[in-house]
């Protein structure tokens, strides 16, 4: 059977791999600006829809100064623009982060919302922000071959409420320090807090904006702002405490990305859920300057349950080509529901599960949104029993032990990107692929149902199963575009199961087992 008719005889089952589209004219730069344009404007993820729109639409015209003005209008004019954001202070935050690609300041807020109370039309204030020297000076970069990430401008603090809830990093502490469990402790509405050092978010609290806005409200989240280069985590949650309706910002965009000296990313993510039964619900996370945005990570010998739902994940500022890549969702720790999240544009893994060893890994990730619109990335949605290398814990461990994920389920969630990036895998059921001789292998991890949607994703292995036995990999439907350009050293197909001892043929449908020579069993996945 030819390559081709292998790949067309599986489609239904699993993947279909096309070649790559010639008339796709999107680039990096205008992929990230439009997705922004939902993310910033709009509150959420592009819907397939929107996103198939805006597809036709870079396949149909040049991109320059008219085209993205063009773009940006149709998005924040719309009547779901209008909807989302009834005040003035809504309406100019989402107009400077989704057209410049930064935050107003509070003169530039106080500006529109001035202009909107004397009667100037939204229109207008929008005609002639995409018509200022800025936005015009910035068309080289919204069209252009890179990703975006977003200028490097302290957010503004412009509070809208006055309930008495914190406004500042002093007052926060304070009130966090005196909270009881079970207690709530609220941040105002629009107030930034600038973070000098690890906020840690105690045993049985939760942190919340009043009157929980939600994670499609960014104008209106409490915004805690990463305001300086410590070690550390900006937000860390002790047992059975909760993140509600907050916006937690790394701040790459001023802070970078430190390293240590062996040029490792330091530990030191947005979000650190730090003990059993966190909570991290109704968020915007973006921006991390560590290796993921949010780690909920084993503690000491137990961590079961957590709930990590509903959140917005953006990763625009990360790179996928200099080792300054991050995670969206990162998963140690075992019984964690990951549902119903959107993670955009991550350029290590969107979502990602790794061992417990010595307990058994049974979280269930389901009905997420994942994105790649500007960024490529490593994996799409991954299970990891990880390596014996230094660093990762287990490096005195003998690879025959085998990492239990039986009861773990990747379920239902959809992966797709913008012809003008990739993604290495859209599944990878072990990683070995990554670590080869160096990886452990687990067993029993499930993903059932995943799928592109009717949008491609592009990508090189579209389902990988390798360091991973006794997995059930079933009805997941990608429709897999070809990159344009070969930089991948595992091969292009589009499923790859390895041979015993480093997968088997349990229930994988449909079973295209690679000879145990092959890059996928070896560990092929840098370039």
């Amino acid at each position: 059977m030819t390559f081709r008719k292998m790949l067309s005889a599986i489609a239904i089952a699993a993947a279909c791999l096309l070649s790559s589209n010639a008339n796709a004219t999107m680039s990096v730069g205008t992929g990230q600006f439009s997705s922004k344009l939902y993310t910033e404007g709009l509150g959420r993820i592009p819907d397939q829809a929107g996103w198939g729109g805006i597809l036709n639409y870079w396949n149909g015209n040049s991109c320059g100064a008219a085209t993205l003005q063009a773009n940006a209008r149709d998005i924040l004019t719309s009547s779901e623009f209008l909807s989302r954001s009834p005040s003035g202070q809504e309406k100019a935050f989402r107009l400077y982060r989704a057209a410049l690609n930064r935050d107003a300041s509070t003169s530039e807020l106080n500006s529109v919302i001035n202009q909107l109370s004397s009667g100037v039309s939204w229109t207008t204030i929008v005609n002639n922000l995409v018509g200022t020297t800025e936005f015009l000076n910035r068309t080289s970069i919204y069209c252009g071959n890179s990703p975006i990430g977003w200028q490097n401008v302290v957010p503004a603090n412009l509070v809208v409420t006055s309930t008495g809830a914190a406004t500042n990093e002093s007052n926060l502490r304070s009130a966090l320090s005196a909270a009881t469990s079970g207690s709530t402790v609220y941040i105002e509405q629009g107030a930034v807090i600038y973070l000098s050092s690890t906020l840690t978010i105690p045993s049985g609290v939760t942190l919340a904006t009043v009157g929980l806005p939600g994670k499609a409200k960014g104008p209106l989240l409490g915004r805690l702002a990463r305001n300086g280069t410590f070690t550390g985590p900006l937000v860390e949650l002790l047992d059975n405490a909760g993140l509600k309706s907050v916006w937690v910002d790394d701040q790459r965009n001023r802070f970078g990305f430190p390293l240590d000296s062996n040029h490792h990313a330091i530990n030191s993510p947005p979000v650190f859920a730090h003990g059993s039964n966190v909570a991290v619900t109704n968020n915007i996370i973006s921006d991390s300057t560590s290796w993921t945005h949010l780690q909920y990570l084993n503690s000491g010998s137990t961590c079961d349950g957590g709930d990590v739902e509903n959140n917005l994940i953006t990763a625009f500022g990360s790179n996928h080509w200099d080792s300054t890549w991050s995670d969206g969702i990162s998963i140690a720790c075992k019984n964690v529901l990951v549902a119903y999240n959107e993670v955009i544009d991550a350029t290590d893994v969107s979502i990602i599960v790794f061992t417990v060893y010595p307990d058994v890994q049974h979280s269930q990730v389901s009905n997420n949104t994942i994105l790649n619109a500007g960024n490529s990335a490593w994996g799409g949605i991954v299970a990891d029993a990880l390596s014996n290398l230094p660093g990762t814990g287990y490096s005195s461990l003998p690879l025959s032990v085998q990492h239990d994920f039986t009861g773990t389920q990747f379920l239902n969630n959809v992966v797709w990107s913008s012809p003008s990036v990739h993604l290495d895998f859209v599944i990878s059921t072990g990683t070995r692929a990554w670590f080869g001789s160096n990886s452990f292998t687990g067993k029993g991890a499930k993903f059932n149902g995943n799928n592109s949607g009717n949008q491609n994703v592009t990508t090189y292995v579209a389902i990988a199963v390798s360091g991973m036995v006794g997995a059930s990999v079933q009805s997941n439907a990608f429709l897999a575009l070809q990159p344009p350009t070969n930089v991948n050293n595992c091969g292009l197909r589009a499923v790859a199961v390895a041979p015993q001892p480093y997968a088997d043929n349990f229930d994988v449908q449909p079973n295209i087992v690679v000879p145990v020579n092959d890059p996928i069993v070896i560990g092929c996945a840098w370039h």
